[in-house]
């Protein structure tokens, strides 16, 4: 039974959390030592925001963000604050560690949470930049709402839930060396052939041999942004590009 005990919290250089998976064999952090926070905008909030430029208002239907990754919720929290009440549809989080989905959402509840100063650190770092911000009720609200989903493990299909398609993707899965399942072609080609929509913004702090077929393969158009604080090349890719 997966416990907060077989997490080490991390306190990186930019002063934000982070948290190491002693369960995993790598023992990986979720983040880079050089900043949790920092790292997320540097890769995340980058392609949010070309997504909000380029895109947003040339999508019709009410738009799907999937996040792989849940972790400390950086990517949901940021995305609920720069969207500022945008009317998305949904906001699809994939977690095979289910501590991480009840720890987030007993938080949100304002029940005891093993990581609740974490999260409060992170929503305050979100607040400071974006004054859209919702509170904790409006977001669990949007989870009662199923506009905010907790979709369980991307290895099963989708969680077992019907969905659309996606028009924001952060994939944000542990590595290759920690979770060689997520990182395969195959399984890359099967799941954004089938799951992302038209227009699209993918992006990832990882730049893979994989990755890169698939995305040119599914006629994306990639951008080989540097790594964060000297990691290898990240991904930022779209396509449809208005």
């Amino acid at each position: 039974m997966m416990n907060e005990n077989n997490f080490e919290i991390i306190w990186t250089e930019d002063g934000s959390p982070s948290l190491r998976d002693l369960h995993v064999p790598t023992k990986e952090a979720m983040h880079h030592s050089g900043g949790a926070w920092s790292e997320s905008l540097y890769i995340y909030a980058e392609a949010l925001s070309l997504f909000q430029s380029k895109f947003q208002r040339s999508i019709k239907e009410p738009f799907c963000v999937a996040s792989i990754g849940l972790g400390l919720g950086y990517n949901e929290l940021m995305t609920l604050s720069a969207l500022n009440g945008s009317d998305f549809g949904q906001i699809l989080s994939f977690e095979k560690n289910e501590l991480l989905e009840e720890s987030l959402l007993s938080w949100l509840a304002e029940r005891p949470s093993p990581f609740s100063e974490l999260y409060d650190h992170v929503f305050n770092l979100c607040q400071h930049r974006w004054k859209g911000t919702p509170s904790k009720a409006r977001m669990l609200s949007f989870i009662n709402e199923k506009r905010w989903f907790f979709a369980g493990p991307l290895e099963s299909p989708w969680g077992g839930i019907k969905a659309p398609k996606s028009h924001l993707i952060y994939y944000d899965a542990f590595s290759k060396k920690s979770n060689d399942a997520l990182w395969d072609y195959n399984f890359l080609e099967s799941f954004l052939r089938e799951r992302a929509d038209r227009p699209c913004v993918f992006a990832s702090y990882a730049c893979t041999g994989a990755l890169n077929k698939v995305l040119d393969q599914l006629q994306f158009t990639r951008l080989e942004k540097p790594g964060f604080h000297g990691k290898r090349n990240s991904t930022l890719a779209w396509r449809d590009l208005i």
